[in-house]
């Protein structure tokens, strides 16, 4: 399965679904904003994978994953930020 299969399973198991939805939405643009591996990366830590085993199969050093994968949650972190009015 894809990354974007898992956001679905979970807008499936959850009773009201409309958090979720724009939690999915959010993370599906943040994902079409990043290069393709990168999005892979991401994708593949959504499926569940280990951080050794998303370097081996994108063929790119642990600490480039674990950069890539923070990178992404500081992204995520950001949006939820209130802002100053």
């Amino acid at each position: 399965t894809s990354g974007s299969d898992s956001l679905r399973d979970l807008s499936a198991a959850a009773p009201d679904e409309t958090p979720i939805a724009i939690l999915q939405m959010v993370i599906e643009e943040l994902l079409c904003e990043m290069p393709s591996t990168n999005r892979r990366i991401v994708e593949l830590r959504f499926e569940g994978h280990r951080t050794q085993v998303i370097a081996e199969l994108v063929r790119r050093s642990r600490r480039t994953v674990e950069r890539v994968l923070q990178d992404f949650r500081r992204k995520l972190s950001k949006l939820h930020e209130p802002t100053a009015d």
